[in-house]
């Protein structure tokens, strides 16, 4: 059950999208945050544990509650405009936390909050001649004109990639963020580890929020690695072990017994190795691969975009000679060259419940905070594979 210091109807709408109980990092999040303070918030849980909604609920909380604006005409409409601006490392994870907040969104009471996605479009790709190129072009130029549209009207909730936010931050000047709250970055380490570092300094200086909340689920020294948090407050669903979420210090958060840093490994993950001749790794991988169970659903992680194109064709084409001789496998491929239509079909079809054995090749870009869970049963992944470690 959820904490009665959440709005009914906030709660309601999070059981309707069956959220029905509280995971350890979202009971600390509902205890630690607290929408009538301004703190930055540093908020540490392993992938998986639900840090997302951990960070929407207390955001969501201050906003129902009307602590977010000093202008009494603007409370409760979205002529307030943005109140929360939530920074992901990539445009799947983006898209990802994107439905997540309209789901929540469509059924909180009363609705007048609004959600906004801002996703730049894929790279050009090697093989298109020019009027394919232009067309992409004029695509990306009419996307980018409805996104300053909705920005102009108000929204409550704005995701998006730090290239595309940058960018509208400094084009779209009818973009109201007089009443900012809450930046938060998601998969924070990731953010920096990819180089996104000197553009998450430039969206903090020109958002200028109230609170920053930064979220990681291996985060070792944000301390040397972001000074822009400002003595935050920690939110840890483990920091002592027990789950409570206890707030305390980075180094609390981020030492064991002797001061070494730590990283919290899920304990439902079980990890193994194998030491295998480069000549075998292939056979290796597909002798694995094939003893799955029938409606068995692995992710194999290889190291360039090149790499998944051609083990995703190989095992596609060549599935007997590969020794799948028990049943057709699905094979399903995620990297950054691929466009946003590419990617989200792709990740659709690898979650969706339509039965058989599935692989996903992907590069680094599922790495972090994709939720490839089935989309009817909820069951997790059974297997992953670092094929290039």
């Amino acid at each position: 059950m959820w904490d009665e210091s959440i709005p009914e109807g906030l709660a309601t709408a999070l059981v309707g999208c069956d959220f029905t109980d509280p995971t350890a990092i979202q009971k600390a999040c509902i205890e630690k945050v607290k929408p009538s303070n301004i703190n930055d918030y540093l908020i540490k849980a392993p992938t998986g544990s639900g840090k997302t909604l951990g960070m929407l609920i207390p955001i969501l909380t201050a906003f129902l509650k009307n602590d977010s604006t000093n202008d009494s005409d603007k409370k409760g409409t979205r002529s307030v405009g943005t109140m929360a601006i939530l920074v992901s490392p990539t445009r799947d994870l983006a898209v990802q936390t994107f439905s997540l907040v309209q789901k929540i969104l469509q059924r909180v009471k009363p609705h007048w909050m609004t959600s906004c996605l801002l996703v730049g479009s894929t790279n050009a790709q090697s093989g298109k001649n020019m009027d394919q190129q232009q067309q992409q072009n004029n695509g990306s130029l009419k996307a980018r004109q409805k996104e300053k549209q909705a920005l102009r009207k108000g929204q409550t909730i704005v995701v998006g990639t730090p290239g595309r936010l940058i960018d509208h931050l400094k084009s779209s000047s009818g973009w109201k963020r007089e009443s900012l709250r809450f930046l938060v970055l998601d998969e924070a380490d990731r953010l920096l580890d990819s180089g996104f570092g000197p553009k998450v300094k430039e969206i903090l200086e020109m958002a200028a929020p109230k609170s920053v909340m930064f979220c990681s689920a291996t985060i070792t020294d944000p301390k040397s690695a972001f000074i822009a948090l400002r003595d935050p407050v920690i939110v840890d669903s483990d920091v002592y072990g027990n789950g409570n979420g206890n707030s305390g210090t980075i180094d609390d958060a981020n030492a064991d017994d002797k001061g070494e840093a730590k990283i919290s490994v899920p304990s439902t993950l079980t990890q193994e190795a194998m030491i295998v001749p480069c000549k075998q790794r292939l056979s290796a991988l597909a002798s694995v691969l094939e003893g799955q169970a029938n409606d068995s659903r692995t992710v194999v992680f290889v190291s360039t975009g090149d790499s998944v194109e051609y083990h995703a064709s190989l095992f596609t084409t060549c599935q007997k000679a590969l020794g799948f001789g028990r049943s057709p496998v699905n094979v399903y491929k995620l990297h950054g060259s691929m466009s946003r239509e590419e990617r989200a079909l792709n990740l659709t079809g690898f979650a969706s419940n339509d039965g058989g054995r599935k692989i996903l090749f992907a590069t680094d870009v599922a790495a972090r905070g994709l939720n490839l869970t089935n989309a009817v049963s909820g069951t997790p992944v059974e297997l992953i594979i670092q094929y290039d470690a």
